[in-house]
């Protein structure tokens, strides 16, 4: 018995000691997360516009075209539990500070990446940001996703040096070119709005979510304006095979609520571009996704609207729009 165990032993070894050197690996590997978590350390303080939230804003809002001393801190999947936590893990350090950009999707107020498909992400949270937030034992570490990722990322780091940093230098999610899109958006509209639509938003799971996520924005909120900060909530656009799957209470449920937050604090202010037809079909990667010149259209647009609709913006093409948003 005693030879089992020491032949186990010397054979579990080796490979605990591969596994080991691959996670570290993987974690030294340069990603968004450690960049933006860099970029705010070392510039908090001359950030004058943040913009936070999902791959909404991470694809759809590019400070390039906003005003000077922007940056955007969204990530793919970022829920609002993590918006909080970014802005307050430099609370003290916002010093020039003066608007928060953040997107209020359909999604936003039922999601927690902690519970969803998407959990591996909060990985980058807990080794970049330093923010745990009660993520799983398993999910603290990168080996434990699908092996053979792991494996692939490893060897594209070691033998040809590719990162995964898939943003530009002010943190505008790079990859969604129109050039690139071999999206469908009626196929592309059905399956996001099916993987955005919870079956019962009145279940128990789904009503603590909300409540969290109703705290956290209000907490956001209250935090901006103790501080001087205004708060730009936006519903971003979508392509109509999008819209027209999604449903309609949960779509009223997240509109009236976030147009209650926003009237409750008057710091804050509410866009809803959903179905904003100074966007057009190619202006989509996908069907709730913006390609690089959607992306131009509704930075300026969002910069132009904070500042009153300025020369950023064509006043022939946004004087309907703010009528309508009016």
């Amino acid at each position: 018995m005693k030879k089992f165990i020491k032949r186990v032993i010397y054979f579990l070894i080796p490979i605990l000691l591969c596994l080991i050197c691959l996670e570290i690996t993987l974690r030294k590997i340069p990603n968004d997360y450690k960049y933006k978590s860099e970029y705010i350390t070392n510039y908090s303080s001359q950030i004058e516009t943040l913009i936070l939230g999902s791959s909404h804003s991470f694809y759809g809002v590019n400070p390039y075209y906003m005003s000077p001393n922007t940056f955007n801190n969204a990530h793919v999947s970022q829920s609002l539990n993590y918006d909080y936590q970014i802005l307050m893990s430099r609370s003290t350090n916002w010093g020039e500070l003066k608007k928060i950009y953040l997107p209020i999707s359909y999604f936003s107020f039922w999601s927690d990446l902690r519970n969803d498909s998407e959990s591996w992400r909060s990985k980058f949270y807990y080794h970049a940001y330093d923010i745990d937030d009660n993520i799983s034992f398993q999910d603290k570490f990168f080996v434990t996703q699908q092996f053979r990722i792991s494996i692939r990322h490893f060897y594209n780091f070691i033998f040809k040096g590719k990162d995964h940093i898939l943003c530009n230098n002010l943190g505008w999610g790079l990859g969604y070119d129109s050039k690139k899109s071999t999206n469908n958006l009626e196929i592309s509209g059905l399956s996001a709005s099916k993987r955005h639509t919870r079956n019962n938003i009145y279940s128990n799971e789904n009503k603590d979510i909300f409540s969290k996520n109703i705290w956290y924005l209000n907490q956001i909120s209250n935090w901006a304006k103790t501080n001087g900060v205004e708060v730009i909530l936006f519903t971003p656009p979508a392509h109509i095979s999008y819209i027209n799957n999604l449903n309609p209470e949960q779509l009223s449920i997240t509109r009236n609520t976030v147009r209650n937050i926003s009237d409750k604090y008057d710091n804050c202010n509410y866009i809803d571009l959903m179905e904003s037809s100074f966007f057009e079909k190619n202006d989509f990667y996908d069907a709730d996704h913006l390609n690089e010149k959607g992306a131009k259209k509704l930075s300026k647009l969002l910069n132009g609207y904070n500042k009153g609709i300025s020369d950023s913006v064509n006043s022939a093409i946004s004087k309907p729009l703010l009528n309508r948003l009016d």
